[in-house]
């Protein structure tokens, strides 16, 4: 399993978790967030993002931070 943050952003706000995902569970997030994405059609639409959560930041698993 490894860390990961997942974000929702749109125009006006955002929202980014850090999770911890197995390989599999990382894949479909990513596929998604790729759908999700690929289907917002203007910049206030939301986008839905993944990436290895950096290790050298603080983290709490599972938390939303603004």
């Amino acid at each position: 399993m490894s860390l990961y943050t997942v974000a929702a952003k749109g125009c006006d706000d955002n929202t980014r978790v850090e999770i911890e995902l197995t390989d599999t569970e990382a894949a479909a997030v990513r596929k998604v967030a790729e759908a999700v994405t690929a289907a917002s059609t203007y910049s206030c639409e939301p986008r839905l993002y993944i990436h290895l959560a950096s290790p050298n930041a603080n983290h709490e698993k599972g938390t939303n931070h603004e």
